[in-house]
This record gives structure tokens, C-alpha cells and sequence, in this order.
């Protein structure tokens, strides 16, 4: 069963404006779509498999197909299938599919990144002719996945247990951010004694031991407060350091 086989046969002019009636978010409110049940979904290294919800809260069928991507998104993962491969959705149906792992050539010391990207299609009947009616508007929903080794600690607690694992240091007019961790750690919240501290969504996740840098726009600061976003996409406790 392959996804071409839903679609209907249509025009060039079609084609065009079918994709300029799609939707692309982080996630969808009530109304329309929904990927998963949080910001992000782990997968554990020792499971050949997890599953997540896919939710059509529109009012009209749907057609969900699931992807997982390399990092720089350009790419599909040799490493993951999401199945099945097409998943018909009625309206206010939620159904649950699975990503699959293929290959475990991964990095045990340390987490690595993949994005689980669906689309959600609408399910196009055609005419006796065999014409296609048409294309409404589709959806295109993206979430981080992170691979999480046997080695890390796989609670749901694990990302607030390693909080304390930032190291900030002042460089100047920036603030250097170190993981000393082996988890990608996202930035929920940053703020000096003074202010909060506007953190740049592209360096907001630290990879495993690694560093970045947030310009500020007032250096003469003593100390540091912030929290993370923990496995569920809620705030860790918040955490201060003296600078």
C-alpha cells in the first residue's frame, strides 16, 4: 500500500495549488491536527520501536504519512521507518503509528538528533470519470526525536536530573553556554539577577558536550537562572549560578 495510490490524478495548476494551501507548524491546536503528545519524542535504544498518536480534528478524512529526517532535515534517515505507511484518518479520529528502527549505527556515548516530520493529506475521492475533485489544504507538522543510548538514564525525569550539567561562562558581551552532558539540553528559560536574557531559537538546544553562545545586551551581570525543557515539553525547576 503506498501513499501515490490515494492521490488522484491532477493538473500541473493543480499540483501548484495544492502546495501553497499547506500548512506547516511545530504542532496544531484543536481544529485541525496534532503530532505525538509533546514537543518531542525519545526513542530509546534498547526498543525496536515507539509509537505515537497522529490526530485528525478537522472535519473532513485525511491520509497521514510519517518520515523521519536527518538533522539538517534534507535527508531521509537510513536509521528509521515510520509504519504504517499510510494511515487513513476520519474526522476526530486519532490513531497511533510507529517509528521503526532499521539499524542501530548510532553513537552510544551521547544522544543524537532526528526529526519526525508528518503529513497529513487530504484523502481526495475521485469522480466516476476519474477525474480528481481536488486538494484542500494539507498539513505538515515537525518534531525533534531524540535517540537516547542504553547507556543515559531513560526516566522521564532524565533531562531534569542533568539541569545542573549547564556551565555558564562571560565572554565579553556574550554568554557561553557548555553542556557538559550527554543530552541535547533546550533552553526554556534564561534570566541575569536583572532581566530576562532573549535566547536566539538557533542556539536555544546545546548538543551533548558541546557550547554556545548568547550575545547580551548588558554584560554586567552576577548571576544566571534557567530552566530546560524536560522529556514531556514541561519547564524544569529552575537553576542558579553565580557568575
Amino acid at each position: 500500500m503506498t501513499l501515490s495510490r490515494y492521490l488522484p490524478r491532477i493538473s500541473a495548476c493543480a499540483v501548484c495549488c495544492a502546495l501553497m494551501s499547506v500548512m506547516s507548524a511545530p504542532y496544531a491546536s484543536k481544529g485541525s491536527v496534532s503530532l505525538g503528545i509533546s514537543t518531542r519524542l525519545v526513542f530509546h535504544s534498547d526498543e525496536k520501536r515507539v509509537s505515537f498518536p497522529a490526530l485528525n480534528d478537522t472535519d473532513k478524512p485525511l491520509l497521514f504519512h510519517g518520515q523521519v529526517l536527518t538533522r539538517d532535515k534534507l535527508r531521509f534517515s537510513p536509521n528509521f521507518i515510520v509504519t504504517p505507511e499510510v494511515v487513513h484518518l476520519q474526522p476526530g479520529e486519532r490513531k497511533l503509528a510507529q517509528v521503526v528502527q532499521l539499524n542501530s549505527q548510532l553513537p552510544e556515548d551521547r544522544e543524537s538528533l532526528f526529526y519526525l516530520r508528518g503529513h497529513f493529506i487530504p484523502a481526495a475521492a475521485e469522480s466516476e470519470s476519474g477525474a480528481g475533485i481536488g486538494l484542500s489544504t494539507s498539513y505538515v507538522l515537525t518534531m525533534k526525536m531524540f535517540y537516547r543510548p542504553a547507556k543515559l538514564k531513560d526516566d522521564y525525569d532524565a533531562i531534569d536530573d542533568v539541569t545542573h550539567e549547564l556551565d555558564f561562562k562571560l565572554n565579553e558581551k556574550t554568554l557561553k553556554v557548555i553542556n557538559k552532558s550527554a543530552y541535547f539540553l533546550t533552553l526554556n528559560s534564561l534570566r541575569s539577577e536583572k532581566a530576562e536574557i532573549p535566547v536566539p531559537n538557533e542556539v536555544s538546544m546545546i548538543d551533548p558536550f558541546g557550547h554556545v553562545e548568547i550575545p547580551l545586551a548588558d554584560p554586567d551581570i552576577r548571576s544566571i537562572t534557567w530552566t530546560l525543557l524536560n522529556d514531556g515539553g514541561f519547564a524544569t525547576k529552575p537553576l542558579t549560578q553565580d557568575l
